[in-house]
């Protein structure tokens, strides 16, 4: 166990306000075998010079910089100079919920050697924080499973995320398989999980809720999504699925395309809000995501089971008007 070392991977943009608790729950981890490297992506604010103080005081942490360019091209050229032998992606302004949890994950890795260990995660925010960090999953319905079936359960779960901070992932295995972060704007976890679970053959699974997801006033997903960023979510939609016609593993392509179809369900709703902004984008993407309508059949995820009842009396184009008005309504609920 001692001889697992991790890479953290954090993306830094203006994140003067929460940086600085951020890495600290990393680097009072009782697992000390760490590296934390911090890639600021042109901050205007005074990101930069905390993240050098920081890399002053303690020798784990490494400092990158690089123009404003987004997540996806920080965690690249993060990646390009990760040594560690399994590689965490947290957000600047999150935490990890528990100072034992790389200990005990390290534990379990060592067990396993999984190319992408999975945890569970809580949401914060200003009016709730949640003090129970046990997972009601367990690492059975995973680690003994093949591949596939450890997927299908933790999809059936609701528990596969595309976020990338709910994973370990094993470096070697990233290398082998040229994985990368899609370099667009907001949605690149969708594709890179799509790579995971395409690629993986051993998997893992945490019984902590890890990991602590801010959200606040500043947080991506507190804006209605720009024209740029549905283009480019349907971008890494129709990348995942160009992969999907090669594949003979009947019970992969369904894990496969049962995962994408959240994703999918997701952007039909975000595309159809986008007419009010943006009219013309708005249409031509519902267009072109009709080819693959097929993914809403697909509803072994809870939230899409729902919208295939949906689907499967009214047709694609009324089911997006529903998903469109759902949107919406989320949208203005957040007061956005």
């Amino acid at each position: 166990m001692k001889n697992i070392t991790f890479s953290l991977i954090i993306p830094v943009y203006n994140a003067e306000i929460f940086l600085k608790s951020t890495v600290n729950t990393i680097l009072n981890q009782t697992y000390k075998n760490i590296e934390v490297i911090l890639v600021n992506d042109g901050s205007q604010d005074q990101s930069l010079k905390i993240a050098r103080q920081m890399a002053e005081k303690d020798a784990r942490v490494f400092v990158v910089e690089q123009k404003n360019a987004g997540a996806a091209v920080a965690r690249n050229n993060g990646l390009a100079l990760a040594k560690g032998d399994y590689i965490l992606f947290p957000d600047s302004d999150d935490y990890f919920t528990t100072l034992k949890g790389l200990e005990e994950i390290a534990t379990l890795l060592d067990e396993s050697h999984a190319d992408v260990l999975f945890f569970d995660c809580i949401e914060v925010t200003e009016k709730e924080v949640q003090h129970n960090f046990d997972s009601n999953f367990r690492r059975e319905n995973v680690f003994s499973r093949s591949a596939n079936k450890g997927l299908e359960n933790m999809i059936k779960a609701n528990k596969l995320t595309r976020s990338a901070w709910t994973k370990v992932v094993n470096r070697d295995f990233l290398l082998q398989n040229c994985i990368k972060f899609p370099e667009v704007s907001q949605t690149e976890d969708t594709g890179f999980t799509a790579d995971l679970i395409f690629y993986a053959k051993t998997l893992d699974w945490y019984e902590k809720k890890f990991y602590a997801y801010v959200k606040h006033d500043e947080s991506i997903t507190a804006k209605r999504l720009s024209t740029q960023v549905v283009k480019d979510s349907e971008k890494v939609i129709s990348y995942a699925m160009a992969r999907v016609k090669d594949m003979e593993d009947l019970k992969q392509k369904n894990v496969y395309l049962s995962y994408m179809a959240y994703p999918y369900m997701v952007l039909l709703g975000h595309a159809k809000e986008l007419a009010k902004r943006d009219k013309e984008t708005s249409k031509q993407v519902i267009k072109n995501l009709k080819e693959y309508s097929h993914l809403l059949n697909y509803d072994w995820t809870p939230r899409v089971s729902m919208i295939r009842k949906f689907y499967s009396i009214f047709g694609y184009y009324l089911t997006v008007v529903i998903l469109g008005k759902a949107m919406d309504r989320i949208y203005k609920r957040k007061g956005i």
